[in-house]
Formats: structure tokens, sequence, C-alpha cells
């Protein structure tokens, strides 16, 4: 004798499959081993150096891996194909990375979450005189850093989105009239105009493992990097520009650092997350 299933109670039978398949996935797939150390994903914009500097000076067991040696190409942007492919094997503990990075690596899945902000107003527009730019470089996949630019000029200006090494080429050979750029490169270049590009988002995050996060290296770092950006906040930039980003030391390059009100920002410790 054959016997049927009544076809509305098919559909019924699929979900609930699945749903057992996700929950038994989920159980067998293991957790990251704890490390003896901590992994860092950082570039060479501001963020990237504070947390680097902090890893190196204040805590021994925070590896800062710097995200150009993990290619033979250099990665100066985070938002570039070489550093989705770099997290993209989610061996690290902690990356630095812009709002829109962030949020374009956290929609893959990763295992990771935005754990806070690290700097305010770190976006920079470089321009070669003091007249209103016609034409603008930005960043490519920089959302926020067109949002900024349309608020700042109106939308009379021509934005243009450049992959982030060619953009100081691009102003230096007139292609456009200014450059966004990152404190970090926009304070070595005395020659151009520096103008802030505030922004109510942060210029970057830092994304966390999950496994890492109750970690005591990850405790203990956090500590360190908050003593270290209140020492350097402390120092009225001084400390920022000679320490960590080896700028020399001119009193009208710490005019013009103070002018753009960059801000480093202090990380929840525990307890208060």
């Amino acid at each position: 004798m054959t016997v049927s299933l009544n076809r509305r109670f098919i559909p019924l039978f699929a979900i609930l499959g699945a749903a057992l398949a996700v929950t038994l996935l989920q159980e067998i797939t293991p957790r990251r081993a704890p490390r003896e150390y901590l992994k860092i994903a950082c570039g060479n914009d501001l963020a990237g150096h504070v947390i680097a500097h902090a890893a190196q000076d204040y805590c021994a067991k925070a590896k800062a891996v710097d995200m150009n040696r993990l290619s033979f190409l250099q990665l100066s942007d985070c938002c570039g194909t070489q550093a989705e492919f770099a997290l993209a094997g989610g061996d690290f503990d902690m990356a630095v990375l812009c709002p829109d990075a962030a949020q374009k690596f956290l929609g893959t899945g990763a295992p990771f979450r935005i754990f806070g902000p690290l700097v305010k107003n770190a976006n920079v527009l470089v321009s070669r005189g003091n007249n209103t730019p016609r034409s603008v470089g930005y960043m490519s996949g920089r959302v926020l850093q067109y949002e900024a630019l349309v608020r700042t000029l109106g939308r009379t200006a021509e934005l243009h989105p450049i992959a982030a090494p060619a953009l100081p080429y691009a102003l230096e050979c007139g292609a456009v009239d200014a450059v966004v750029l990152d404190a970090a490169d926009a304070i070595r270049l005395p020659q151009y105009v520096l103008r802030p590009l505030p922004s109510g988002a942060p210029t970057a995050v830092l994304l966390v493992h999950n496994d890492a996060l109750q970690g005591q290296n990850f405790k203990n770092f956090i500590r360190f990097y908050n003593d270290t950006v209140r020492r350097l906040e402390g120092s009225l930039c001084n400390g920022l520009l000679t320490d960590v980003l080896h700028v020399e030391r001119r009193e009208e390059t710490s005019k013009a650092w103070q002018k753009l009100n960059v801000q480093l920002l202090t990380l929840p410790e525990e307890g208060s997350i």
C-alpha cells in the first residue's frame, strides 16, 4: 500500500528540516581556540596608527598586523578589494575600518561586531587654494564622505570617487580642485590648504571577533588603548604628531592640526558595555 503525504504539509516539513539543519550546524561549528596574543588588522590611517602605537608600546601580547604586509599590493584603503580579501579569512581578533567598510564586512555574516568608534573628524578637505572647490575627489566606497561633501559644498561641486592611493596624484596633476584625505596623510602636505570635513559619524570604528570579546588579553588591550588616547589628547597633539605620525614638530603644523578638530575616542571598558 502506498502512503502519500498531503501537499500542504510538504512546505512545513521543508521549513522544519532547514531549521534543524541550521541548528545542528551551529552546534557542531567549533569556536575559535583562544590565542596567546591578539591580531589586529589596521591600515595607515590615523586610527590604524593610534591602535598600532598602543599595541606596540603598551601591550606586549597584542600583535599589530599592518595590512600592507598581507598582500603583494599596498593596502592603503580599507574599502579596497585587497582589504576585503585580507579580512575574508577572519583570522583577526580586531580590525580598524571606516564605517562603510565595517558595514559591508558585517554584511558577509562574519562573526564580528562593532565595538566602538575610534576617531572623529579625521576626513580632511585638501585643496590648492582658499576658493571653494568646483571638483572634489573622495575615496571610492565612502558613502559618508560623499554625504559630508554634499552638506559642506552643496550639490554644485562635482564629486568624483577615486581610489584612495590615487587621490594625492589627482590633486597634484590638477584633475580635481580638492581631495578628501585622512588626517594622517593631510598633515604631511603643508603646501596645500587643509580644511575640516565635519561629520556626525565616526571616521573609523573597531571591529572585534565575537570569541575575543571576553578574553583577558582583549580587556587589557582596551585599557592600554584608552590610556594611550588620554595621554595623546593631554599632550595637545604634540605627542600624536611626533610619536605616532612621526611628523616634524613645528608651530604651524600644530596649529593646522588643532584647526582640524580631530578627536581620538576612548572605547568602553568592562562593565560599561
